[in-house]
């Protein structure tokens, strides 16, 4: 069985993306259950078969290897391996030679923006302050 914590953001079933909020806890039932808030606002009682993790990367992501300091392109992937049961995904290095390291040993590249950058602003909070 996954385990999962607090702030953790997975996929229910039947409600869509979830994120964990507290647990895991003995229902009434005795049943093992995890509280998660859907994107609604709602909260809602949750078995753990009725979860699974999101994926951290998917294909065409900038990543950085932690451990061999490299940067490369996710071009495929996930695969679990079949001896240890991690996550692993092919990474493509700027050299263009391959590695398939495992997802714990991934980081995503974030670009930097810097004075001057034109960005999107896609969703934007409303207005909290004075005046």
């Amino acid at each position: 069985m996954t385990e999962f914590k607090i702030g953790d953001k997975v996929k229910h079933r039947t409600f869509g993306p979830v994120v964990v909020c507290y647990g895991p806890y003995k229902s009434v039932t005795g049943a093992e259950t995890y509280l998660v808030e859907t994107s609604d606002g709602i909260h809602r009682g949750a078995l753990p078969k009725t979860l699974s993790a999101v994926q951290k990367f998917a294909v065409g992501d900038e990543v950085k290897h932690d451990g061999a300091e490299y940067t490369g392109r996710i071009v495929a992937g996930p695969f679990t391996s079949y001896d240890a049961g991690f996550t692993m995904w092919v990474v493509e290095r700027e050299n263009g030679d391959h590695s398939v390291p495992s997802e714990d040993r991934l980081s995503k590249v974030t670009p930097e923006i810097k004075v001057g950058d034109r960005v999107r602003i896609v969703h934007a909070a409303p207005f909290q302050g004075k005046g």
